[in-house]
């Protein structure tokens, strides 16, 4: 989800348009953007080596519907959210993340730790790299971890089966989409690494 910060948006492209895995898409919704977003993100379609589905709205609706846009717009299996200033760890943390998604039977939802900026040491919402069941008590233990949305995963087919406007305006959205894809008995991953 993009509102102005282009600067920021451009670093985290910029990261994103670096990772080793070869089946990366990158969508971006902006919310009707009043600084230069259209023009710096053509420059950027332009010499990124992954797809790019850019999509400017013609009216600023806020940021839960501009994140749930930036889903509508993925084509692939799964969608990582990052902010508009967040950035993968490393040219490797797709790939990573691809393979924990195999080798722990594909889950419906999830997140990782993340590393704020200038500073080493992760913060910790996941303790485990581990698999849940859906549930009521898996949605319980672990609805705070989506507060932050870097970092955050959905299996596409699973946010198609909750994506709604009930939390449009709360600035929470993927702790609302999260946690219903958990009640619905999705699995949840979390990634003990950033």
């Amino acid at each position: 989800p993009q509102y102005n910060r282009i600067g920021h948006l451009l670093e985290s492209l910029k990261a994103v348009a670096r990772q080793t895995h070869p089946d990366v898409e990158i969508c971006v919704a902006d919310d009707a953007s009043t600084d230069d977003t259209p023009e710096q993100m053509l420059r950027f379609i332009a010499t990124c080596p992954f797809p790019v589905r850019y999509e400017r709205g013609p009216i600023n609706q806020g940021y839960d519907r501009t994140l749930r846009r930036a889903l509508e717009l993925a084509t692939g299996e799964y969608c990582l959210l990052l902010g508009n200033d967040d950035a993968p760890a490393d040219p490797g943390a797709l790939a990573r993340l691809a393979f924990l998604l195999d080798t722990h039977q594909r889950p419906e939802v999830g997140f990782t730790n993340y590393r704020p900026d200038g500073t080493t040491e992760p913060v910790r919402r996941a303790s485990a790299t581990a698999l849940w069941p859906g549930g009521t008590a898996t949605a319980w233990a672990h609805y705070a971890s989506f507060a932050f949305v870097g970092g955050v995963f959905f299996r596409r087919d699973a946010f198609g089966r909750v994506n709604a406007d009930r939390a449009d305006g709360s600035v929470f959205a993927q702790m609302y989409l999260a946690v219903r894809v958990l009640l619905g008995g999705g699995r949840l991953l979390t990634v003990d690494e950033p």
